[in-house]
């Protein structure tokens, strides 16, 4: 069996363009590893205006995906009254994986193996995922395909709801979804992302139809963006 997903990650759109506000609604790799298709670096900056102390989650939901896809908290941002950050990353993506299958709101994510895979790059667009006397594991499998997808193979024999793998970036998990035996995953990476303010945790299941004031970011042409939460849970960017 195979599925096909169009991926939108969550955070700020990698994709070049305008700005945009509003919707309703750990294990790293060994190195780093940055895809031919998205060899940039991005800059976000977020100030706390919000009078006490918050957690700014950045997190990546793609409702083209799949209906069984749920996202991570990616990143993980306490910030003090007043006080302000900077994060930076380079779009590179990593499949990873873990023993358990529990993706309840809440849950945390848990990866015990992590692979880094490069779409467009040949022989690292691609990862097999097998069962060995009941552990799972991933390795990379050669391919030669240079569409800029990347792709997933699970065995027959793997157990069904015995784990869950995601779709990674700059080394941290960002979108996961249970473990199915003998399917082909094929992602065609088009990432854009979210970010909101509460109490969370890095690697956490969240539901992003109930999350509070989340705000879609989208880089200008010089990949960096400056967001602040004021009192209510306005945002304003720049």
């Amino acid at each position: 069996m195979a599925r096909h997903f169009r991926l939108s990650v969550a955070l700020v759109s990698v994709v070049a363009g305008g700005l945009l506000a509003g919707m309703t609604a750990a294990a790293l790799p060994a190195a780093a590893h940055t895809s031919i298709l998205f060899a940039d670096t991005y800059k976000l900056r977020v100030v706390n205006d919000s009078g006490s102390k918050t957690d700014f989650a950045v997190y990546q939901v793609d409702p083209g995906f799949s209906a069984a896809a749920v996202p991570l908290v990616w990143q993980d941002v306490p910030l003090n009254a007043k006080a302000e950050t900077g994060l930076s990353w380079n779009p590179d993506y990593s499949f990873s994986l873990s023993n358990s299958a529990d993706l309840k709101p809440g849950a945390l994510y848990r990866p015990v193996q992590t692979l880094s895979v490069s779409p467009g790059e040949p022989r690292e667009e691609r990862a097999d995922l097998t069962d060995s006397h009941g552990v799972l594991g991933m390795h990379r499998s050669p391919s030669m395909q240079t569409d800029g997808t990347l792709s997933l193979y699970t065995a027959k024999a793997i157990p069904t709801g015995d784990g869950s793998m995601a779709l990674g970036m700059a080394g941290r998990p960002a979108s996961v979804l249970k473990v199915e035996p003998n399917e082909t995953l094929t992602f065609s990476p088009h990432p854009s992302y979210w970010i909101t303010a509460g109490t969370f945790t890095e690697g956490e299941v969240i539901n992003p139809r109930k999350v509070s004031d989340p705000l879609h970011l989208n880089f200008g042409r010089d990949g960096e963006i400056t967001v602040t939460l004021h009192p209510g849970g306005r945002w304003t960017v720049s």
